[in-house]
């Protein structure tokens, strides 16, 4: 199933499923999302659910891992609907020439009405200068040390 540029709604269903949105980067996956704001719900079952700028993923009921790739095209962060730390894991994948991770620390923040998570990065030198991420829309079971980091 392909997505094209504009803004998609994917849902796929019960099932182990693996899905991909990347906004303008070919990729061979089951779902593939182009340029714009992407939703993409993988259902029932173990998913790989896989978003950048500005998308918003839901896992659904299983073993899900989210993968966030944020490479800036939008300058939007990527929300997360239903991520239950118990169950599910999230990779977080900086592009460099967003941030040097060698400069950054992963934070997450807790608005205390709503139980949403921001996951971002501070900068070391000036810790007033932060980046969003990712939007966890009142995550179970979270915390910060379930988030793997990396550098592209």
């Amino acid at each position: 199933m392909l997505g094209d540029a504009g803004n998609d709604l994917i849902d796929l269903g019960a099932g182990n499923d693996l899905s991909w949105v990347d906004d303008g980067v070919s990729v061979d996956a089951y779902q593939l999302g182009q340029l714009g704001d992407d939703t993409i719900s993988g259902g029932a079952g173990d998913d790989l659910v896989v978003g950048d700028d500005g998308d918003s993923l839901a896992g659904g009921s299983g073993n899900d891992m989210f993968v966030v790739y944020d490479e800036r095209d939008d300058h939007q962060a990527v929300d997360v609907a239903d991520y239950d730390g118990s169950q599910d894991s999230l990779e977080l994948h900086v592009d460099e020439t967003v941030a040097d991770l060698a400069n950054w620390t992963l934070f997450a923040q807790t608005d205390a009405v709503t139980g949403n998570v921001m996951l971002g990065l501070e900068n070391n030198l000036d810790p007033v200068q932060t980046i969003t991420l990712a939007n966890l829309q009142n995550p179970s079971n979270f915390d910060v040390s379930q988030v793997t980091l990396y550098q592209n």
